[in-house]
């Protein structure tokens, strides 16, 4: 939206025409009453008028000439009353009108201006001084009732067309005004939005309403909206007191979902193999971090395994790479169906994982690792003269005294390379970690 010019009380000329005196119809049928007009303004420069003694000569005239306002009597030959306003209007609906009346009476005073005139003089009343005065500011106040219908006109465009929710609600959460992208967003008609409070929309928007009221500044949120059966991801902004009485704040909410969506995927595939779907060595180093703080602060034990494919080089030198991604896909799987929930299996590269297990001691986490082997060197992919069985080398290790994630990762890694070093496909468990040894003795 284009910022409105500053209002100035000398109007600008139409386009097509140059500035200089401003020209003024007047429209009076009595000459006496007519006289009186154009004395008043022969004391200045600044007026030029045109005179008609009808309102057809005067309609025809302002159609087909350019005009500043217009000086209008209500008894005219042919019309009279407030009639005679809403006529002229047709052939000059953005001119201003100043009607000439002998009634010095307020009640006129309204009607005329509800009948769409700008002011209102009462003849023989007014001096030059005062008629100048009161085309000029009725000029300036045609002007600013011009750019106000124009910014409402906007306004409406905006309110109409625009594709977030737009929702005036009250200081109890009330809605009681909605655009249409506001029923589409929630599944409701306007009336029923009528009847409805934001926190009900977006509970999250609701309980941040009432801190709103007092951030001049306005607030900005996310939450669930509710529509129908479904929820959908929204994020809300909250501007307070638009209009004092009643309180009022307007509150814009968009369906995030689909960036979320985005969001989400985005993250996963950061953080996940992309072969084997499982998590890769970054997520996985976020979980130990997380588990290593739960065992710090609380004592919740926790342990790792690292598991290694035996042979694996052997397996894509004799069968080719991809024989050797079918069996990283198909350990994937079995430990995913394996494992439980909260455990957390990860690709670190190669052929080598490892599996993270919260609220796991050593004696669950040595069951788990079996239970792993025992299952791999059951599963088996297919070649091309048959089906290849392949077996896991595994290193357990449990959290202990000061144990990083680093020195336990290392403690299950030394376990690993015993177990291979002892024939493969079979478990061993790490050594104690030294620093428990020190904390101990």
């Amino acid at each position: 939206m284009q910022p409105t010019p500053p209002l100035s009380l000398t109007p600008s000329p139409s386009p097509g025409h140059s500035s200089g005196p401003m020209r003024v119809l007047l429209v009076e049928d009595n000459p006496g009453d007519a006289k009186l007009a154009r004395y008043a303004l022969a004391e200045s420069s600044d007026f030029e008028i045109h005179h008609e003694i009808t309102l057809g000569g005067a309609t025809s005239w302002v159609s087909a000439n350019f005009c500043d306002v217009i000086l209008l009597d209500l008894g005219l030959p042919d019309s009279t009353g407030f009639e005679t306003i809403a006529k002229m209007r047709v052939s000059a609906a953005s001119l201003p009108i100043i009607v000439l009346t002998g009634h010095d009476d307020p009640d006129f005073a309204v009607m005329a201006l509800e009948a769409g005139a700008q002011d209102y003089l009462v003849k023989g009343d007014f001096t030059g001084g005062t008629l100048q005065r009161t085309l000029r500011y009725a000029i300036a106040r045609k002007q600013m009732e011009e750019r106000v219908r124009q910014a409402e006109r906007q306004l409406r465009i905006i309110f109409s067309v625009a594709p977030e929710a737009i929702l005036l609600a009250d200081d109890h959460g009330q809605v009681t005004l909605a655009n249409p992208a506001a029923e589409t967003m929630f599944g409701l008609d306007n009336s029923s939005l009528l009847k409805t409070n934001v926190g009900e929309l977006v509970p999250e928007l609701g309980l941040m309403l009432e801190d709103a009221r007092m951030a001049q500044d306005g607030m900005r949120g996310e939450g669930h909206g509710h529509r129908a059966a479904e929820q959908f991801h929204a994020a809300f902004s909250i501007s307070p007191g638009i209009i004092e009485e009643p309180a009022s704040h307007l509150v814009l909410v968009q369906d995030v979902t689909d960036r979320k969506n985005a969001e989400e995927e985005l993250r996963r595939l950061v953080l996940t193999d992309p072969l084997t779907g499982l998590a890769n060595r970054r997520r996985f180093e976020e979980a130990c971090e997380l588990e290593t703080m739960r065992f710090r602060r609380y004592g919740v034990p926790v342990s790792l395994v690292i598991l290694d494919i035996d042979f694996f080089k052997k397996v894509n030198d004799t069968y080719g790479h991809a024989t050797g991604d079918a069996v990283l896909v198909a350990l994937a799987e079995t430990c995913r169906r394996a494992l439980r929930e909260t455990d957390v299996a990860a690709r670190l590269g190669g052929e080598e994982f490892a599996v993270l297990l919260p609220m796991t001691a050593e004696a669950g986490a040595l069951e788990i690792a079996e239970r792993l082997r025992t299952r791999l060197a059951a599963t088996s992919v297919p070649i091309s003269n048959g089906r290849l069985n392949f077996t896991v080398s595994l290193g357990v290790a449990t959290f202990s005294g000061q144990d990083e994630a680093e020195t336990a990762l290392a403690r299950a890694d030394a376990a690993l390379y015993r177990a291979k070093g002892s024939g493969r496909n079979r478990v061993e468990v790490a050594e104690p970690s030294p620093l428990a040894s020190v904390i101990l003795d």
